[in-house]
């Protein structure tokens, strides 16, 4: 593996980090088995709660984000975070390029349909919900494990945040836009 990374804060605020496997083939080109190097990608931006790379290589060219968004509790934090996220991704998705979206986004799923969102797995709205609804939306980019035709199996698959207090809820994405 080669590892991309953005820096901590002191606030609390770990980074943002991307592995990509040296081993594992992407594809292939006239038979041959194309991996992914170091020097395929391309550090965009690597703030603490955002990483962007672009991956270029033989056969494909996409740009990774990598996100963590604020919680909640920081709304005007939250509110400036999805519109910072919306605006850079923006020029990507509306050129119809390739963008992969690996979310930690502290936000529930929306209770209702759209372009985005399906309703598989779906529980009661945070109060981040909307801005990432609208980002997402916005950006032209859907989360497919919240539409029950693209999950496997008969459990919402993804990463949930468990509470002693209540059920399970799904609060990380992936999301995908592009040809």
């Amino acid at each position: 593996f080669f590892h991309i990374h953005s820096k901590a804060t002191d606030t609390g605020s770990y980074g943002c980090s991307l592995w990509i496997s040296k081993t594992r083939p992407v594809g292939k080109l006239n038979g041959n088995t194309v991996r992914l190097c170091e020097g395929d990608t391309c550090t965009l931006v690597a703030e603490p709660r955002l990483l962007l790379v672009r991956i270029a290589c033989k056969i494909t060219n996409f740009l990774v984000v990598v996100m963590h968004a604020p919680h909640q509790v920081t709304m005007d934090e939250a509110v400036k975070y999805w519109n910072d996220v919306e605006q850079l991704i923006v020029p990507y998705t509306s050129k119809g390029e390739n963008v992969l979206m690996l979310m930690d986004a502290n936000a529930k799923s929306p209770q209702w349909c759209d372009f985005s969102f399906g309703q598989y797995g779906y529980t009661e709205q945070s109060g981040t919900t909307l801005l990432m609804q609208k980002c997402l939306s916005v950006c032209k980019v859907w989360c497919p494990a919240t539409f029950r035709q693209y999950v496997k199996g008969d459990e919402p698959d993804g990463t949930f945040f468990w509470s002693i207090d209540s059920d399970p809820v799904r609060i990380d994405y992936v999301g995908i836009a592009g040809g």
